[in-house]
């Protein structure tokens, strides 16, 4: 045998026995003294065979490996003339340990690589060595090394066949895509492409600590919560929760008693901070779903969301707006630095009538707008604002509401609805700016296709719930001073003119930003906290069963 194969013999054993059981393993071993007969070339007439017929080669899932091959003479790419085979090694140990992404190992054919391993290996001993085996086994690792690497820099799945015209950020660029083909440092390579955005690290830590963790048999069966529970109240849901709340280190011991009594009134509140929830100690739906989270939906939770981080890239540095719609929240960052956040109402959820959830994008911020008017969607016109106009005739003046007709202002005693229908009716409605008007003082302007931005509202009871899932698919902000201020920075106003805006009245006032800022509006059910800690969210657009399905 030549020695220059002596390397790729024992890895191949090495291969076949991780993937016998044990009886199968012992009949290997037994065959560790037989030497065979190795030919590269024999190897590369037998890639050739295979990618030169469309059947033999529909196992391969990237055709551009085929390509890739034959660009290159059909020559071997783990299997060839030299001892040397660590980037053989390094591929096969990161296909395995791809659990620790999420990923099932199995999506990259790794069973198929170890039986096929074995029945090369065992044909090795035998002296009968099948070339078109040994051929195959090196498309099938080439094959495994684009797919891993695509996944782990791009994600399992496209985002736009799971939601489709929900998602509208843009694809992240792709590299070159048969780069794990080219290296000569396999193991270099792909330790480059791991994620490293500190939320996806933060996600995958939590992720394996509760792998190292029993499944919580308490958390089986749990009963769903009507109603809720304050302070004072008695309930048998309370047992359940106090078991919970031990569990995860709010309580020092477990109760048994079925009164919501003032120890477990401060763990609740506690739990609440901690997880951005409104802190007010009553036990709603959304405090008791997730405390009552098992280790095994918190896994699949994370699963999810490592996968919707490996979709994006968000900056490593310079400020930039996140918008994530389960936890009803805006932070600014800048890189790891969260520099400002607070509380958001998006689109509620789709109903079968209706869709007015709001669609994750990315885009930049260009310009805001002080005291804006609100030109009412035809939607809403006709959805809601013809029923109200025609039950009460003065409802758009009491609102602050003008009425336009083929692009010109009319009174609203021109008017005449009862010869239209809702759909047919040639009006469009402006509102002023004022206390009163729908948009608040301020919006915020990322020109896109959907006509989302953020903006103020006037409606501030929202921000007290927590489901804030109310809006028509615009983005209100708690806090749009904060925010206007924060983003005057980058405008390139004078200090004067910047304080002319806020004693401008009413009149309404156009900013620009002379450098813009990223905004993002994804979708996260379990995120890092500003500590560290990773939070979870109820799944309020209910997106996470159809990711899970579509990464099986």
């Amino acid at each position: 045998m030549p020695k220059s194969f002596s390397a790729i013999i024992v890895f191949i054993m090495l291969l076949s026995i991780f993937s016998c059981n044990k009886q199968e393993e012992n009949k290997v071993a037994e065959n560790t003294d037989v030497t065979p007969v190795f030919s590269e070339e024999s190897i590369q007439q037998g890639i050739a065979s295979l990618l030169n017929d469309s059947l033999k080669s529909s196992f391969v899932n990237n055709k551009e490996v085929v390509d890739w091959y034959k660009s290159n003479q059909h020559q071997p790419k783990w299997f060839r003339n030299n001892d040397d085979i660590s980037n053989v090694f390094s591929l096969y140990s990161h296909l395995k340990l791809s659990f620790e992404h999420g990923i099932n190992s199995e999506y990259f054919k790794t069973k198929e690589i170890g039986a096929l391993s074995k029945e090369v290996y065992l044909s090795m001993m035998k002296n009968q060595l099948s070339y078109d085996k040994l051929a195959m086994l090196d498309i099938m690792f080439s094959d495994a090394a684009v797919t891993y690497s695509s996944a782990l820099q791009y994600g399992v799945v496209n985002p736009k066949k799971v939601y489709g015209e929900s998602y509208k950020v843009a694809a992240k660029p792709k590299k070159q895509e048969l780069d794990v083909l080219e290296t000569t440092d396999t193991r270099k390579f792909l330790y480059a492409i791991q994620p490293k955005d500190f939320h996806y690290k933060l996600m995958q830590q939590a992720y394996l600590d509760l792998m190292e963790k029993e499944v919580d048999e308490e958390g089986q069966d749990i009963p769903k919560l009507s109603g809720k529970i304050e302070f004072g109240d008695t309930s048998n849901y309370l047992v359940l929760i106090s078991q919970r709340l031990f569990n995860l280190g709010y309580l020092t011991k477990k109760s048994t008693e079925n009164v919501y009594d003032s120890i477990l009134f401060k763990a609740v509140y506690q739990f609440q901070e901690d997880n951005g929830l409104v802190a007010d100690g009553v036990i709603g739906s959304y405090t008791y779903d997730l405390i009552t989270l098992t280790n095994e939906q918190k896994k699949e939770m994370l699963v999810a969301n490592m996968e919707r981080m490996r979709w994006i890239d968000l900056p490593e540095e310079n400020p930039y707006l996140l918008v994530n719609i389960p936890s009803f929240k805006l932070q600014v960052r800048d890189g790891e630095n969260l520099l400002m956040e607070m509380k958001t109402c998006t689109g509620s959820k789709a109903t079968s009538y209706s869709n007015h959830e709001t669609p994750l994008m990315h885009d930049t911020l260009e310009y805001m707008v002080f005291n804006p008017t609100w030109s009412v969607p035809r939607s809403i016109a006709e959805k809601e604002m013809y029923r109200k106009i025609v039950k009460d005739p003065t409802y758009l003046e009491r609102n602050g509401y003008k009425v336009m007709k083929n692009g010109k202002f009319i009174s609203t005693s021109e008017m005449n609805l009862a010869n239209y229908t809702a759909s047919s009716m040639p009006y469009k409605f402006v509102q002023k700016p004022g206390r009163g008007n729908a948009l608040g003082t301020v919006k915020f302007i990322f020109p896109n296709e959907s006509n989302i931005y953020l903006h103020d509202t006037p409606s501030q009871s929202a921000f007290k719930n927590d489901n804030r899932a109310v809006s028509h698919g615009c983005v209100r902000v708690e806090k749009p001073k904060d925010l206007a201020q924060f983003l005057m920075q980058y405008s390139a106003l004078s200090e004067e003119e910047k304080e002319e805006i806020g004693s401008s009245g009413k009149n309404t006032i156009r900013v620009n930003l002379k450098e813009t800022i990223p905004v993002y509006i994804l979708y996260f059910t379990a995120f890092a906290s500003p500590t560290g800690e990773i939070n979870y969210y109820k799944d309020v657009y209910e997106k996470d069963a159809a990711l899970l399905d579509a990464m099986k």
